[in-house]
């Protein structure tokens, strides 16, 4: 392939790659120098990072961001001016419900940066889960009704003595005094958790076993002790 004579030529080339010319001088066409070599090197734009919106919990762990790359930086601004970190893994340190928004941009020495791409990290309220008793009596053999309250799904440990192990209400039925954990999940995934003691009493069943049994009579009335 032949370009134009003259000092400066535009091949015309974009695509990343390295393209390889020879140049000659001449006083006329039929009289030229040798040739000398000269590479014209294009080298790729960074591509946009690889991320994902990333979701946490109020009051617990946030999760670090992450991005592909292999010059990443992370910024706060979509300009790209306020650098916050730079590096794979971003840890944003914030802990107030709400969505936060940075912005990430890989680079090269040659060419800079390139197009950023936009991260969400989002930490969601967790629910308050509150339950009907947080102690309760039963004789042997009864049961007491459990329930648990404000969350979406609901498991409960251990499930000794339990009708059920999910749901937001079950029946306790141990044979000994147990303590019981309902942990409760909001629609984003978020947790918290309440307990219920349940005192397992052999008097309890008697005492009532016998008020149902007979009728009972006290004198003199009022009476004490």
């Amino acid at each position: 392939i032949t370009f134009p004579y003259g000092t400066v030529t535009n091949t015309g080339i974009s695509l990343p790659g390295v393209y390889n010319y020879f140049v000659t001088d001449s006083l006329t066409p039929s009289c030229k120098s040798s040739a000398s070599s000269i590479s014209l090197t294009i080298i790729a734009k960074p591509n946009s990072p690889v991320v994902s919106d990333t979701l946490g919990c109020y009051g617990g762990i946030v999760p670090d961001l992450t991005a592909t790359g292999t010059n990443i930086s992370w910024y706060s601004d979509s300009l790209l001016n306020n650098l916050v970190y730079y590096g794979d893994t971003f840890s944003a340190g914030v802990t107030g419900f709400g969505t936060y928004v940075y912005y990430v941009a890989d680079s090269n020495a040659m060419c800079g940066k390139g197009e950023a791409s936009k991260v969400n990290l989002t930490i969601n309220t967790r629910p308050l889960v509150t339950v009907n008793k947080t102690v309760t009596t039963i004789g042997i053999g009864d049961s007491a009704l459990l329930e648990a309250y404000n969350a979406v799904t609901y498991f409960w440990f251990p499930s000794t003595g339990l009708s059920d192990s999910a749901g937001s209400s079950v029946k306790a039925s141990p044979l000994t005094t147990q303590i019981y954990t309902v942990v409760g999940v909001n629609q984003f995934g978020c947790y918290d958790s309440a307990t219920i003691t349940v005192i397992v009493d052999s008097l309890f069943s008697v005492n009532e076993m016998q008020m149902l049994e007979r009728s009972l009579q006290v004198y003199p009335n009022p009476a004490l002790d």
